[in-house]
């Protein structure tokens, strides 16, 4: 995926704003919406990590060939990016 860089959610996604997003949920029925960090524990990366490392990922070459973008969310998606927000 193309790294769009740090302003991409403006770009890409005019006008939405987290009061957009919540006046939305709200219209479809939610009581309480919220927004969160994309982000992934280090944990996670790290048993992932292992957990391809010994195979166990059977014929799902895939995970393997991908591994690189497993890193986190902000990886295959850096548009998931909250600015400001930490690492993933």
């Amino acid at each position: 995926m193309p790294d769009r860089g740090p302003d991409c959610r403006r770009a890409c996604h005019p006008g939405i704003t987290k009061d957009a997003i919540f006046a939305r949920a709200r219209a479809i029925g939610l009581d309480a919406p919220t927004l969160a960090r994309a982000r992934r524990p280090e944990a996670v990366r790290r048993d992932l990590g292992l957990f391809l490392d010994q195979g166990r990922h059977g014929d799902m070459a895939w995970m393997e060939t991908t591994r690189n973008r497993r890193g986190g969310p902000r990886v295959p998606l850096p548009e998931a990016a909250r600015e400001g927000g930490g690492g993933p």
